[in-house]
């Protein structure tokens, strides 16, 4: 008898998983786009083709989303309208389709709640779509389904920071599949690399003032520019700044600090300033101590073993990535402050 029971009771709730969960609300976002919350709490994105664009507050699904906790967007959904999901803070997970093609400005402003992405495609298919201004996932975790790696070369310690790096167009690979992490880095890369961080602000076409600059390659011109009226960089006591010159580990950490100091208040970097327990902090130059003082206090410059700092070594690609990934890092934490 008891087993009767108990397989009717597994019936009933087979047959239960299998009816469709009702839906709280639903209606159009887009010629052939639909949306529906169920009552469940899943916000769901389907159809064909581009979503609507909407202003901030604008979407149909807003006066709801106190009830949304999650997002799924349908393989054939190709566009996420401009501020689409925007106050919907109480988001905690995303799901997106391969099939996206371009995510629209601000579309997840104030999605403060969101702890995880995921994404049908692989890390390249992610860099394909076009992301719009003000889009950013915070602090989430970006999960892809497709495990192929863009670049063959990057199974050592800094594969998670050249993917973030990658992903968020700070670096990009060599062309033929490879990043070469070991390779080194020259100053005008450098400044690529942070000017890129930065989202290539426009900069007016003026001349540089190096006496070296006809040696500045159009690759690099506009970061150095912008490099110059930003403050980030000094050039040498020649007037030369030596674009092609290998950066050492002291410049990449005062051309790190100078970008920090854009975007986080100096009573903050005060409160960061204090001498550190590199071993050879002594051979640091007097004018670099300060910023690797910074970099060091959190965390951003991690040293050698053996507590050492290396000043005067010369930086590589894998380590530029590290330096830009725990950058991205401490910008965001050092701004809430």
């Amino acid at each position: 008898m008891k087993k009767r029971i108990l397989s009717a009771f597994l019936a009933l709730l087979l047959l239960c998983a299998a009816l469709p969960v009702p839906a709280l609300a639903d209606g159009s976002c887009g010629e052939n786009v639909r949306w529906e919350i169920s009552s469940a709490g899943v916000l769901t994105i389907s159809g064909a083709g581009e979503m609507a664009d909407f202003e901030a507050g604008d979407a149909p699904w807003y006066a709801s989303r106190g009830e949304v906790r999650k997002l799924v967007v349908s393989e054939g959904v190709t566009a996420i309208g401009n501020g689409a999901f925007s106050g919907c803070g109480l988001i905690e997970t995303v799901s997106l389709p391969r099939s996206l093609q371009r995510i629209g400005d601000s579309a997840f402003d104030d999605t403060y709640g969101l702890k995880s992405v995921y994404y049908a495609g692989s890390v390249a298919d992610w860099k394909t779509i076009d992301i719009g201004l003000g889009v950013s996932f915070g602090s989430a975790e970006l999960v892809c389904a497709d495990k192929t790696e863009p670049f063959s070369d990057i199974s050592g310690w800094y594969h998670d920071y050249i993917i973030t790096c990658y992903m968020a167009d700070i670096v990009n690979g060599c062309g033929d599949g490879t990043f070469r992490p070991e390779n080194n880095v020259t100053r005008a890369q450098f400044i690529m690399m942070l000017y890129n961080m930065g989202g290539r602000p426009p900069v007016s076409d003026t001349s540089l003032g190096f006496s070296d600059a006809a040696s500045i390659s159009p690759v690099f011109a506009t970061a150095v520019k912008w490099g110059v009226k930003a403050g980030i960089v000094m050039g040498y006591g020649d007037n030369t700044f030596r674009p092609d010159e290998n950066i050492s580990r002291a410049q990449m950490a005062a051309f790190a600090y100078r970008f920090l100091r854009l975007g986080v208040s100096e009573a903050t970097l005060d409160s960061l300033k204090g001498h550190n327990d590199f071993r050879d902090y002594a051979i640091i130059p007097d004018y670099f101590c300060e910023a690797v003082d910074v970099m060091a206090n959190i965390g951003v410059i991690q040293g050698y073993p053996g507590g050492i700092f290396d000043p005067y070594g010369i930086a590589t690609r894998g380590q530029s990535a590290a330096i830009m990934s725990r950058l991205l890092v401490a910008l965001t934490e050092l701004r809430e402050q």
